[in-house]
């Protein structure tokens, strides 16, 4: 995971990345899937494997639809003195302005987080997401072509999701500095940070 630094803007940060500068880096990954939802491993599966490589916390963000049950997968019991789980989950709603449904990456989420009202909108159940306390990013926008308008649109957002490393193996559009960029130029100073979306569909070394 990437998050900017204070003050800088995702243009700058793109270049100027910030762990060279003085004081504790923490790393983590906040875009992840069990079988809750459509991955292949459970929770503590999940969970072992990025501990095995040194990560100092990790979300499990399964696909909050009701195939699924709606989950928000608990981690607490996974979590130890070095190790911490964040509760979240990836949310959906309709939809874009080119008909998909919203991707939305909502980590910090209750556990009793109300599945979204037949009429929910995306940027509306951000929004609620935010009021719950939640951190709110825009999951791999260059996937599923989400305009700047949708992003404009969703004013609970935190971040967006700079970088996809499943997506770039599945598709090559993990890409979305573009559209940080875009905001910025716009007026809109948005928070960025890099996740790989990990499902554990392939024993391919850095695969998803």
């Amino acid at each position: 995971m990437t998050i900017t630094h204070a003050g800088e803007d995702c243009a700058t940060a793109k270049y100027q990345l910030p762990f060279d500068r003085l004081g504790r880096f923490y790393r983590g990954n906040l875009h992840t899937h069990s079988t809750r939802s459509d991955g292949t491993l459970p929770p503590e599966a999940v969970v072992e494997a990025y501990q095995q490589q040194g990560y100092d916390f990790l979300a499990l963000t399964d696909h909050f639809l009701d195939s699924f049950g709606f989950p928000i997968t608990d981690t607490r019991a996974l979590r130890s003195s070095d190790f911490t789980t964040l509760l979240g989950a990836e949310l959906h709603a309709p939809r874009t302005e080119l008909g998909m449904l919203w991707h939305i990456i909502a980590v910090g989420l209750p556990l009793d987080f109300a599945p979204p009202a037949a009429d929910e909108t995306g940027p509306a159940l951000a929004s609620r997401a935010a009021a719950s306390g939640a951190f709110v990013g825009l999951a791999h926008p260059a996937w599923y072509t989400l305009t700047p308008n949708d992003a404009r649109s969703v004013a609970a957002a935190d971040a967006i999701e700079v970088y996809n490393a499943g997506i770039a193996q599945w598709n090559d559009r993990g890409d979305a500095w573009y559209l940080c960029d875009l905001l910025l130029a716009g007026g809109r100073r948005l928070n960025a940070y890099a996740a790989d979306d990990a499902h554990f569909l392939s024993t391919r070394r850095g695969s998803s």
